[in-house]
């Protein structure tokens, strides 16, 4: 039954046992994050929920600016130089002494700028010690990304899968242990020990493991400036598109903490958290599937784009099953003083469910080398994002839900704009091979 299912749908048997096995692994630990934001949210007040977002969002918007698209990078020319060992050992090298590199200068202007950002995102809340902890749990973060990514080249995706699990047993472990001895609203130690200290074990396990596989013998040094080259032509726009992209909602969440409050903050938090479930799904079959479809010629991404068509209705059903689940999910677990999430759920949720369909199609940028123009349309996006947000809620003094609208019909936006992008290029190559 699987594998007839499986074969009207154009998925192979290991791709779905990939993809599973990490979804799973994700779901559990977005599930452990969950656990933790409601209980974050109903056991301490509207303040320490706010601010324990806000450190969130400051770790992932430092993740995602230095990571810099070197990892999506590393899967590609790792890909592409399968036959040569000493350029691939170069590859992985390369990434490993620039994450080291970029720690040490993270960890520097966290101490030189923590005070003023923490003026800025907090007015009146200050928390310096808490906004250095989320800036340098940020930088550990480039590591744990890392090695996800090392694991993607390797095709090893249960290891992914086993450092997920052991993350999220760990995250879950200190939060019932802050539970039951208690913090005293402390948000520095409910942050540290949900965020930052679960992946310090896991950082020295993949380290270890990393130090008895990789090989500098060789021209492995030699070929590290060679490396350093492609990283830099490629990776630049990789990075332009990842970090516009996270940055956009970031900034939606930075506008609503600076320009509106830590309540409407905790409510749009509340609808992200369960928003996520979408994120974790896209992030599972991105993982198996852009290693493949590095080496996608047009005809590759046009056979691709007939498979995506096809699991659409199933995606359509899965997706309306998680928006009601996680509904009433909401309206139970968070009760009443939450209420005002569902609405800003709904909105964030369909919007999610669209551009996850539309992004798996928007990948073959990088089967057709032109990661440039994904960097364009992020960009773009990110700007008018940002003016459009605050003349809302500065200009036309609108709140928390207008913003969010706005938010979800750009990202629509620009996965149509990419479609298309996609579509001509393709178009016209053909046109130039029948001509």
């Amino acid at each position: 039954m699987k594998k007839k299912i499986l074969n009207k749908l154009g998925v192979s048997n290991r791709l779905f046992s990939n993809v599973g096995v990490i979804f799973l692994a994700n779901l559990g630990n977005n599930g452990i994050a969950l656990l933790i934001n409601i209980a974050v949210a109903r056991w301490f007040s509207y303040e320490v929920f706010g601010q324990f977002s806000i450190a969130i969002n400051i770790a992932m918007t430092v993740q995602a600016i230095a990571e810099f698209g070197i990892n999506l990078t590393m899967i590609r020319l790792y890909k592409e130089y399968q036959e040569d060992n000493d350029k691939k050992n170069a590859i992985i090298s390369w990434n490993v002494f620039f994450k080291l590199l970029q720690f040490i200068i993270i960890v520097i202007i966290a101490f030189q700028f923590s005070d003023s950002l923490s003026s800025f995102l907090m007015p009146g809340n200050e928390n310096r010690v808490l906004v250095l902890v989320a800036i340098i749990s940020g930088s550990l973060l480039l590591f744990w990304e890392f090695f996800k990514s090392y694991f993607q080249t390797q095709d090893k995706f249960r290891k992914i899968a086993a450092f997920t699990f052991i993350y999220s047993i760990l995250r879950l472990v200190l939060m019932i242990a802050i539970l039951f001895y208690g913090m005293n609203d402390n948000v520095v130690y409910i942050f540290l020990s949900v965020y930052a200290i679960p992946m310090v074990p896991i950082l020295i396990i993949g380290f270890y493991g990393l130090a008895k596989e990789l090989n500098l013998k060789g021209n492995v040094l030699s070929k590290l400036g060679e490396v350093e080259r492609e990283y830099i032509s490629y990776s630049k726009w990789v990075a332009l598109a990842g970090i516009s992209f996270i940055l956009t909602q970031k900034v939606m969440i930075f506008l609503i903490s600076s320009f509106l409050d830590l309540k409407s903050v905790s409510i749009l938090s509340a609808s992200l958290v369960f928003v996520s479930i979408f994120t974790l799904f896209n992030n599972s079959v991105i993982q198996v599937v852009f290693p493949k479809m590095a080496a996608f010629d047009d005809m590759g991404i046009l056979e691709y784009k007939k498979k995506l068509t096809k699991i659409l209705p199933l995606m359509i059903m899965l997706g309306s099953i998680v928006i009601i689940f996680c509904s009433l999910l909401m309206h139970y677990v968070l009760g009443e003083a939450y209420k005002e999430s569902l609405p800003i759920f709904w909105v964030n949720s369909v919007g999610a469910l669209i551009v996850t369909w539309m992004g798996f199609y928007s990948l073959a940028l990088h089967s057709l080398k032109r990661p440039d123009l994904n960097g364009i349309v992020s960009v773009f996006v990110l700007f008018v994002f940002s003016i459009g947000g605050y003349l809302i809620i500065k200009v036309l003094n609108k709140g928390l839900m207008e913003v969010v609208v706005y938010y979800v019909v750009l990202l629509i936006l620009s996965e149509f704009i990419k479609r298309i992008i996609i579509n001509s290029i393709i178009k016209y190559r053909k046109r130039d091979v029948d001509g």
